[in-house]
């Protein structure tokens, strides 16, 4: 009898898609720290299926990814601010930061919760948050647009030191707001650095 054999079928390779946003492809340089921070129930998606990482996020919204991400027990109580009204969703977050000494308000007495996180003020927050110990002295500029002078020095510093920051650069804008994207790389990045 003739023995008839049956072709081998080579099946492709599963290319792995994503399955979570629309915009954070398997393939984006964040991919990694959204993905991360999506599955630990810090951050979310759009209800169009997207994350919109370079969408900016605002003082408040930074509070609550680090909160989050430290588990933080939430404390309800009184805040502080005159343009904090008690009634917005914000309050145990922003109650909480601030009893952590996380945070604190502007000479003026406001906190200014929808304005954008800038840079300095988000690794002031994120090592505050993560109570990661900060060496107050900064004996050179870590960038040409940062001062030893400046509140902020020390906390970029750090984030130079430990790879947060691009350490290849001379400028570094402090006063540049933080997307959610660059929010999600900076956590991601120090958690990792903890862990280890």
């Amino acid at each position: 009898p003739v023995v008839v054999e049956k072709p081998v079928v080579v099946e492709e390779p599963v290319v792995e898609e994503n399955s979570f946003f629309s915009d954070v492809p398997v393939d984006h340089p964040l991919y990694d720290a959204v993905i991360f921070l999506t599955d630990s129930g810090i951050v979310e998606g759009y209800d169009d299926g997207t994350f919109r990482p370079e969408q900016t996020v605002n003082r408040v919204e930074a509070l609550k990814f680090i909160l989050e991400i430290t588990k933080a027990e939430l404390k309800d109580g009184e805040l502080p601010f005159k343009d904090t009204p008690a009634d917005e969703w914000y309050v145990s977050y922003l109650y909480t930061g601030y009893l952590k000494k996380i945070v604190e308000g502007n000479p003026d007495g406001t906190f200014k919760p929808g304005s954008t996180v800038n840079r300095a003020e988000f690794f002031k927050i994120l090592f505050n948050g993560l109570n990661v110990d900060v060496n107050p002295n900064v004996n050179k500029a870590p960038y040409l647009d940062v001062s030893v002078d400046d509140w902020f020095a020390p906390y970029i510093a750090y984030a130079k030191v430990i790879g947060l920051l691009d350490a290849d650069v001379e400028y570094i804008y402090p006063s540049a707001g933080m997307s959610r994207g660059d929010t999600a790389d900076a956590m991601y990045r120090l958690v990792n650095i903890l862990d280890k």
